[in-house]
Order: structure tokens, then sequence, then C-alpha cells
């Protein structure tokens, strides 16, 4: 303790002198606590055991550490004079005392171990994303440091172009669009420049070379091993230990409110039920079984209990990962529940369960687990390859050396500081040429033995800079390069491997961090930064997991590489609610209306948010910051919930489809742009944006709400304009729940398809047929992602996979040379596991019994709750498909006519309900379901005709025309949303017309039908200054002007257009509208 306070005094003694007396007499004192280190550590290693004495083991080597720093600060290069006479060794432990450590396996003396080179700079945003640049170069070079390429439409050699979404949109983008400095270059400078940021590779051996062993770099940077204590069992029956890459546990992060809701069974005493709820949320039905276990254990176990009985919010992970028992020649599944205290800093391993066939047991290993500081895991954490680097002074100006900093600057990247300065690569690096001297590249020659041959210097940096380049998934964008390269037979296993390692040590570091600890759920800014990290870095393995079972033919040996996600919780009612003035017991987001006045969806809630924010006034960026924030991760939990299949018949989705998800996405990034215009960026402590949005697709499952709508619910049609029929009530199921008959039917339909006529006919069939094509693929990628070295073939492959051959061939057979169709055919990959697409056989079950399950009376619901628009129709084809079946059968025909003539009831009573409002504002859901009831009970009317002759009924169709007062209003409706976006566009843009854009509505229309309030051609000459020669060229134009919430606007309207237009006599149907509506429907 004497010596520690001595070594802290002279901290504090050369931290801003440079006395030369100071100097040597601290230089002195240094080598005088060296020598008494070295009479310690000899005492030490006399000890027969180090545990008996870790006490005073752990003092001497945190002894050691503090000097060490002080021999660091000491030893800080000054360049621009020339005192570095006086540099100290420091102090290294001898290899007899280092083994004698390791060989006592104690833990916390391992971590004091490690402290001792643990590198006091922390691990900062610059190592973070150099880290995913340098991933992106090995992912677009090849073993050589030479640039891949394609060969582009006009037969030249570019660099390859993938997918990637980009500020919520998807371009294609290559590694020239990504690296600044390349961007501008062509031929050989492209190629040379392009090989200069390949430091990584050894020209001699055509290979990575890493300093060390690579799976000791993952180790260095991977705290699992360590926490969860991951063991086999042994043919013999012992133990040993083994080591966990990051990429191999799943982990689920959730708070204790998730906790809590596993327990009401017998075996708990009724004190501890009671402080447990019973109900389970439904998304979390899937692992009942193993939170009820984790509940019981827990209370069982005394610090457990402790942490969940003394606090209100403890959020807590559950790790998963697999091991063997050899002994018994089986695979083991393994749950540990880690603990993360963020008070006082400490993350416990509680315990770890063992699942099998009966059940789950406690782990007799791993009973009871370890206790950790957030500190010593982090040292645990650290990459001991970086212990010597310094601070560096140079013209009175202060630099820090960071393993790859100057890549960025190599790549020509501009960095934003916090305070929004601009930095350019000379601002903030330095060039080799003039400070050849500083730090002559030594940590990349150490770590990678190579040269820097590029223009900076890639270890040094100015302190106190910050990055804001995020923008892109740098990681999903080397994915899609690693994904495009293999489909092409243009990358080695070697390169696959040396991808693998660096993406691991990017996910180990991702984990954990110094100020946080393990990666757990906190309402804090920093936590969607992280995730989002972790969920890109497993979606990375994942992807190159998939590329080498297919590679390996896993199947057949079953030795498949098992992939693992990140599951977080998404709080979004939470979230929205509190954003809303409602009452202070409202927790739920199902009823729109009692949380906004004239809401009927939660499309039209996010709307009037964002209203209310555009129209703010005075919010502050601290307000306006906290609101964005909480709507980003609404719309990342409702994106999460559309594509997992724990969600799919959560309340919070019912009534969404992919249309609507979308919508609510642009509403979202059209807050965040007019935030980001007024107050600049939200980003986290380390530069990292924290509001980007994720689609989640790559995490789809093959029975998520996504992959059931995509294919056979998008705009109520299926594939071939053949409807599917499904049981729409549970309790008399009619129908068989299999449709590979139905499926097969199809198939063979479209094969035989023949498409003729004009050939604009033919192009206009071609872009409906690939833009099925397109949806198809996405959700056979999901198919492949999924059942990817699985045994067997999950449900509904079949279907997809044969759905995808049969366009393959309908495509192939009518447009043989047409180079669009062509680019996808060769594209398509048609084995899976070893297996031909085409011969792939599963079961095929595809229901609603997601909706109709969770809604109590379905008739009902049908008819009376506009929510169930997008299910009216597959229930009226179900009453057809049924009145087909009775045909002939009175007394079953006439319990139909019964239900008709309630049908017909129900409507014209809506309808007249409907006629009375005293105005639409509020009302336009109800609206379009009304339009869709009707459409479904004039199909019924329309079907019982034909069975029964043509005979009269004593009901009749209801058509909506013929109703003026109904159709007026459905007509204002429709007609109401393009006007508001017409206005919107008029106010926003006033340069583009030449009449007062201020001035109402009805001054700027001409036309006899006031009630409706119509744009014309007409209205839209006296309007535009530029000539319009058609009502749909008007609409062009303000398409083009409108933002996001307006095109949501349009978009609406003009699908209730298409309805209305569909009970409209042709005779008396607008061409130019029909034109407009058929080219203008923004998807």
């Amino acid at each position: 303790e004497v010596k520690e306070g001595i070594i802290k005094g002279f901290e504090d003694d050369i931290k801003d002198k440079s006395d030369e007396v100071l100097v040597k007499e601290t230089s002195d004192n240094i080598n005088e606590i060296k020598n008494f280190v070295k009479t310690k550590e000899e005492e030490i290693n006399k000890y027969d055991s180090l545990k008996n004495h870790k006490f005073k083991t752990i003092k001497f080597l945190k002894l050691i550490k503090y000097l060490n720093s002080l021999i660091e600060k000491f030893n800080v290069k000054d360049f621009s004079s020339q005192n570095n006479k006086n540099k100290v060794e420091k102090v290294k432990l001898n290899d007899e005392l280092m083994n004698h450590i390791k060989t006592d396996s104690d833990k916390k003396l391992a971590i004091a171990l490690k402290d001792i080179n643990n590198n006091p700079l922390k691990n900062t945003n610059y190592d973070e994303l150099s880290n995913k640049m340098a991933f992106v170069v090995l992912a677009a070079g090849d073993e050589n440091g030479r640039l891949v390429k394609e060969i582009d439409k006009n037969g030249n050699l570019v660099p390859i172009s993938v997918t990637v979404s980009y500020n919520g949109e998807e371009k294609q983008l290559s590694i020239k669009d990504i690296i600044p400095s390349l961007r501008n270059l062509e031929g050989e400078e492209l190629d040379d420049k392009f090989k200069q940021f390949n430091n990584y590779y050894d020209e001699n051996s055509d290979q990575v070379i890493f300093s060390k062993d690579p799976i000791e770099i993952i180790k260095d940077n991977n705290v699992m091993t360590f926490l969860l204590n991951p063991y086999n069992v042994l043919e013999d029956g012992n133990y040993k230990g083994f080591d966990l890459s990051p990429e191999d546990v799943y982990i689920t992060m959730n708070t204790n409110n998730n906790l809590e809701n596993t327990n009401n069974f017998d075996e708990l005493p009724e004190d501890i039920k009671a402080r447990w709820n019973s109900d389970i949320p439904e998304e979390e039905r899937a692992d009942e079984s193993l939170y009820k276990a984790l509940a019981v254990h827990c209370i069982r176990n005394t610090r457990c209990n402790n942490y969940f009985k003394e606090n209100n919010l403890i959020p807590f992970n559950i790790v998963s990962y697999n091991s063997k028992d050899e002994s018994k020649g089986i695979d083991l599944m393994n749950h540990s529940l880690i603990i993360n205290d963020d008070d006082n800093k400490e993350i416990c391993n509680a315990f770890t369960l063992v699942e099998n066939l009966e059940g789950y047991e406690l782990d007799k290993v791993n009973g009871n687990g370890d206790l950790f500081t957030y500190e010593e895991l982090n040292i645990l954490n650290n990459n001991s390859d970086n212990h010597e680097m310094n601070k560096i002074k140079i013209n009175d100006n202060e630099y820090v050396e960071k393993f790859s900093i100057g890549f960025l600057a190599e790549c020509g990247f501009d960095l934003e500081k916090t305070d929004g300065t601009t930095l350019k690569p000379e601002d903030y690096a330095l060039e080799n040429e003039e400070f050849n001297d500083v730090s002559d590249n030594e940590i990349i020659e150490r770590k990678y033995l190579v040269k820097n041959n590029g223009k900076y210097n890639m270890n040094v940096v100015k302190l106190d800079n910050n990055n804001n380049i995020n923008d892109i998934s740098l990681k999903d964008f080397g994915l899609n390069l690693i994904k495009y390269r293999n489909e092409n037979n243009r990358i080695t296993d070697n390169e696959l491997t040396t991808l693998t390692i660096y993406g691991s040590s990017i996910l180990g570091k991702e984990l954990y961090n110094e100020k946080e600890g393990m990666i757990h759920y906190t309402d804090n800014n920093e936590y969607h930064s992280r995730y989002n990290n972790v969920r890109e870095s497993l979606n990375l393995q994942n992807g190159i997991k998939d590329i080498k079972n297919e590679r390996s033919r896993c199947t057949e040996s079953k030795s498949c590489l098992t992939k693992t996600y990140i599951t977080g919780s998404f709080d979004v009612e939470k979230k929205l609610i509190k954003n809303i003035k409602v009452k202070d017991e409202e927790t739920s987001i199902s009823s729109p209306g009692e949380l906004c006045d004239g809401a009927e969806t939660l499309l039209n809630v996010i709307e009037t948010l964002l209203n209310s924010f555009e129209n703010s006034g005075a919010i502050t960026k601290e307000d306006s910051e906290k609101f964005i924030t909480d709507m980003n991760e609404v719309i990342n939990g409702l994106n999460y919930r559309y594509m997992n299949s724990n969600y799919k018949s959560h309340e919070s989705i019912r009534d969404l489809d992919m249309n609507k998800l979308n919508n609510i996405n642009k509403l979202y990034n059209q807050m965040l742009k007019q935030h980001v215009e007024k107050h600049g960026e939200i980003v986290d402590s380390k530069g990292n944006k924290i509001t980007k949005t994720n689609n989640y697709k790559n995490e789809a499952d093959t029975e998520s709400k996504f992959n059931i709508t995509q294919l056979f619910n998008d705009d109520d049609q299926d594939l071939s304009n053949i409807n599917i029929v499904y049981n729409m009530d549970l309790s008399d199921k009619k129908l068989d729940d299999d449709k590979t008959y139905e499926i097969e039917y199809i198939t063979n339909k479209l094969k035989e398809l023949d498409v003729s006529g004009s050939e604009e006919t033919r192009q206009e069939y071609k872009e409906k047929l690939l833009d099925i094509y397109d949806k198809v693929s996405e959700v056979e990628e999901v198919f492949d992602r999924n059942n990817n070295g699985g045994e067997g073939f999950l449900n509904n492959s079949q279907t997809i996979y044969s759905v995808k051959e049969a366009l393959n061939t309908l495509l192939k057979s009518n447009y043989p040379i047409d180079e669009d169709v062509n680019e996808r055919l060769n594209r398509y990959k048609d084995t899976i596991n070893g297996f031909k697409k085409s011969e792939v056989k599963s079961s095929n079950v595809l229901t609603m019994d997601h909706i109709v399950g969770k809604v109590g009376n379905v008739y009902e619901f049908i008819m009376t709750d506009p929510k169930s628009t997008m299910y009216v129709k597959k229930y009226f084809d179900a009453l057809k498909d049924n009145m087909f079946e009775i045909n002939g059968n009175e007394v079953e025909e006439e319990l139909m006519m019964e239900k008709i003539r309630d049908i017909n009831r129900i409507i014209n009573e809506k309808i007249e309900k409907f006629k009375k409002l005293d105005e639409s504002k509020g009302h336009f859901e109800e609206g379009a379901h009304l339009i869709e009831l009707i459409s479904g009970y004039n199909e019924l009317i329309s079907t019982k005709l034909i069975l029964s002759e043509e005979k009269a009924l004593d009901v009749n169709y209801i058509y909506i025309p013929n109703d003026i007062e109904l159709y007026r209003r459905l007509m204002y409706m429709s007609t109401s949303k393009y006007n508001k976006v017409v206005e919107g566009v008029m106010r926003n843009n006033p340069e583009d017309f030449r009449v007062d854009v201020n001035r109402p509505i009805q001054e700027h229309i001409r036309t006899n039908n006031k009630d409706a309030q119509s744009y014309t051609q007409h209205d839209f000459e006296n309007m535009f200054n530029e000539k319009v020669n058609s009502r749909s060229e008007a609409s062009r134009k303000i398409i083009e002007k409108a933002t996001p919430s307006q095109l949501s606007d349009l978009n609406t309207g003009y699908r209730m257009d298409y309805k209305l237009m569909d009970h409209t006599l042709p005779s008396y149907r607008d061409a130019d509208k029909i034109k407009e509506i058929n080219e203008y429907i923004i998807q």
C-alpha cells in the first residue's frame, strides 16, 4: 500500500513538469521500486499454492500494474526535443511465476495477471470503425490483396456491387461508394490504391499471417469462456473445459418484468408465488418451460433471489450454448442466467441449467456461478497485443497510438468532432513521409508481419476526435460481398476462414465494454447502438456459417455449424404511450382512437405524432432527442415483431402489412431528418448513430407474419389469381390446412402459362412477373437461411421452392433472351443442403390461425372491426367455397341463406350509420372496411345465383354508386387524401405554382362536382407554372415533390379509389384516373 501511494505521488509530480532533476530523481525511485518488486516476486514464487496466498499475490500484481502505468507516463516520447535518454523498461513477470498463476486456475488471479499489461487507453470508436473498414477491404479483395471485380452490362470489369440498406432505402453500392479515396479512380490507379489497404496479407505466401495464433486473438477478446465456464463430459465421466467463440452463444436480453411473468406452478410456496405474475407474454410462450425453470431455480438461489427481490428492474441475459456428453453420446444445450447489476457495476453468472428430454436440471459444475465487476471482465476482454500503445507529443500537440487509425485517413474519410467540426484526413492523421520516425508502424508490423506502404501512419492520430460514419452497415455490406463471391465461386476456404476470425474478433469486443459490462438491456441511448452492432456481427457470422455448411455438405455428416442470434426487448407500448397524453393506467396500443383523437390505426397515431413534432415550434434539443429515440424503439420493435414468429398474432401488428410498415418507417425517417436539420445527429458516447432503423429481414423466420403474408396475402391476391381458401372458424374446420394440393395446382398452371399479345402487353406482363419473382425470392432467402444446415425441411419449404421453380420455367420459356430475366435466372441456386429444390418435400400448412384464433368471435370481428379489412376477402372466400360444398343440401343451404341475409342486414345498418356521420375525419378505415364487406357480400350473391341457376333471391346486390350519399362520402374520403397532399406540396413548393398557395382548396377547383371536390386536368393547367397534358402527369409532378408523410396519404387514397373503381360500371369509369392509379400507386 505504501509503494502504491508513492507511485501515485510520482505520477502527480511528473504530469506537467519536465525538470531534468525531477526526471532523474523519479527514474532512480522507479528503479528502487523495481528492485523491491523483484524481491517480492521471488518470495511469492516459492509458495506451493497461490490460492492460500491469493490476497497477497493480487496486491503484488496490482503494484506491478501501477508501477508500469507510472513508467508509461514517464516514458512519453517528445519528438520536439531530444530528451529521451531516461527511458525505463516496464516490469515483466518471469515465466515461472506466470505459469504458477495459470496452473492454480483461480479466476481472480487470472484477472490480476492480465491487468498488469492492460492498456489504459480505452477502445474507441476509431478502433471499431477501422476494424469494420478492414473487414470490408478483406471481403472486397482476394488473397493477393487484389480488388475482386465483376463484368458489367457493357462488358467492363468493375468492382462488385451489392444491395445494402442506406438511410432506410436499399441501394446498389460497391467498395468505391464506401471508401472515399477510391471514388474517382479507375483501372490500374484503382487497383494500386486498393492494394495499399491490404497490409494484412504477406505477398510471399499469398495468405493472411498473424503474429500469434488467430484463435488466441479471439480468446483475448472473449469473456464468455471465463464467465460461463463451459465444459464437455468425456467418455470416462471426467470434465474438460473448452473455449467458446463469441459467435457460438445465443443471447436473450430481458428484464425481470419478463422473468416475473413465468411463475404459477405448484412447487413454489404461496408467499413466493404471490410475488410473480401468472400470465406469460405471448411472445415468450415458446420458451415458457425454460422461463419457469429459471424462475424456480432463481427462487432457490439466495444470490439470484435477492437480486430480483431488492430491485424493481434488473436486466438479465439468458446465454445458451452447446456442449457434449461423450459418456452418453449426446449433445447438450446449456442455459446460463446472467444478471447485470448496473448500480454496483457487477455481473453474476447466477447458475446454469442443462436441457434434456425430461426438462431442465441444475448444472452440477456451474450450479452457483461467479460474481465479477465490470472492470474485471473488461480487463479480460482487452487485447494483450495492444499493451505498448503510447501517447506521443509532436510540436506541443498530443497524439495517441491506436492500431489502424491511419487506415481511415488512407480511405479518405472525413471525421466529425463532437462539436460538429469536420476534420479532413490531413487534419487528424500523420503522413509517413513527414513523420516516419514517430511510430514506424510498429503495431502493424508486430501484429501482421507486414510493412505499411500507404500515405498515412497507420497507428497515430490526434486526440479528442470523433467520427460519424455509420449510415451504412459495413458488416452487412461485407456479408453481401462475401455471398456474391461465393455464388460466383470467387472466394476460397482460406479467405472465408480469415473473415470468420476477423469477424469473431470484432464481435468479441462488441459483446463487452468497459462502461456497461456484457451487453444487456438498458434504458439509454448507447444500448441501441450496442445491440445493433452485436446483431449485425452475428448476422455476419451466421451468413458465413451458411456458406461453410453448404460447401461441406454438412447435413450428410450431421456436422453443421450452429447459427446463433441475439434477441432484445423492444418496449413498443411504453415508448409510444409515454409520448401521447393518455390516462396513467393506459398500457395498450390496441385502441388507437383512445390514444389520439380521430386515429383509427397505429399508422394514424404515428402520423399524429409526426404532425405534432413538425408543428412543435420551440421544442428543445433534449426533448427532441428523447422523442426521436423513443420512436426509434417503437419502429424497430414493430419491424422486429413483423419478422418474428413469436409475435405473428400480436395485437400491435394484427392489421399491419408491408405497405403500412414501410409507410411507418418513412414517417419516422421524416421525423429524424427534421431533427438532424435542426439539432444535428443523435449519437452515443462513442459517436455512433443510435437512430437508424433495421428491417430485420436477415433474421426473419419462416413462420413470421412477413413470410405468411408476403406470398399469399399481398393485396389479398395470390400468385395466379386462384384463391387459396383458409379455415376461418377454428371450431369447425372444413378444409385441410395443408395446401400441398393447391400449391401443385398453381405451380402447374404457372408452368403452362403462355404470354402472348403485343410486345407492349408482353413487357407489361414481364414486369408484373418479375415483381412477383422478386417477392418470392425474398421469401425463398428466408427459407434458405433457416433450412441451411438443418435436418429435414421446414413447413412450406416445398411451397416456396416449387413456386420459384415454376416461375423460372415460366420466365425461361416466355422470355428466353430477355436480359432482365436471365440476370435473375443466372443468380438462382437450385440446391439446398445437397438436395434439388424441385425435389424438396415438406408439410405445407398455411393457415389464418394466428389471426382467427385470437379474436374470439370471427364473424363479429370480420363484420364489425375495421382492423379485419385485410382478412375480409379470405373470410368470404371460405363462405363461397362452403356454398359449393353444401350445394344440394337444403338444410345447409337455408342456413347459408340466413347468414347471407344477416350479412346484408349488418352491412345496410353500417351504411346508414356511416351516412349519418357528422364528418369523415377519423372514419377512413371504417369506409375502407365497408367497401371490402360490400365486395365480399356481392361475390356471395353472385355465387349463390350461379348455384341456384339464377333463381331470384330475397336479397340483392348492394351497388355503391346507386346510393348517392354513400358514394359521395366514400369519394370524398379518397379524394380528400389526394387534395390534402396537393395542398401540402403547394405550400412547400410555391415556386412551382402560379396561384396563391395559401388560399383554400375550393378556390382552385373549377369543376361542377363540388361534393367530391376533385382536381381535373383543367384545374392543374391553371395552377402549375409548367404545362401539364393530363391529370396523371400532374400527379406525377405532385409525387416527385411529396414528403414521405404525403406519399403515405396519397397511397391510401389511391387504394380506396381502386376499390371504388371496381364498383363502378365500366362505361362510367374515368380512363385518365384509371391510368393514374395503375401508373402511380405507390408500393
